[in-house]
């Protein structure tokens, strides 16, 4: 985000029209990294076009969600705008080939 790793976001791969995979979800890092993961645990995603989601929920003081916590329970709120967190709206895209890619976006705030 601004030129640093967004840490500890929900990185959501969609499938994207008939062309599109299975979609796949993983967590940033603090680097920014993440892995994405689909059918619970495989590693990866299939080949295909997909339209990205990204969140970021914290608690409301701005702390981190704890991970063993739901959002929705503990009252946490939404930190990234909504271009990237709403599927009509978004306008990330990535287009997986077989074999697999890695997939950096550059990130504005509002």
């Amino acid at each position: 985000m601004n030129g640093k790793p967004l840490t500890s976001a929900a990185v959501t791969y969609v499938a994207d029209g008939p062309k599109g995979g299975v979609g796949a979800v993983g967590f940033t890092d603090d680097q920014g990294k993440y892995e994405l993961k689909w059918r619970g645990q495989a590693t990866g995603v299939q080949p295909g076009k997909y339209k990205v989601i990204l969140s970021r929920m914290v608690m409301k003081d701005g702390s981190p969600l704890p991970p063993d916590k739901s959002a929705a329970y503990v009252g946490a709120i939404e930190t990234m705008s909504r271009r990237y967190t709403d599927f009509d709206v978004s306008e990330l895209y990535v287009d997986v080939p077989a074999g697999g890619t890695t997939k950096d976006f550059e990130l504005k705030s509002k």
